[in-house]
């Protein structure tokens, strides 16, 4: 999924039930995180549009 774009965290149910904080702060912290997209690597940049 990775390869598509998606992110995935996955939670066991047993860590919901221990520490549902600690599991909402570890979402929060993924979903703060910027997805890192590689940079293109050819071509020229895109050229600005006309009004």
């Amino acid at each position: 999924m990775n390869d598509n774009g998606y992110r995935v965290m996955r939670i066991g149910a047993a860590d919901i039930l221990r520490d549902v904080e600690a599991v909402a702060a570890s979402i929060v912290s993924l979903a703060a995180a910027p997805l890192h997209h590689s940079p293109a690597t050819s071509g020229p940049p895109p050229r600005a549009g006309e009004e």
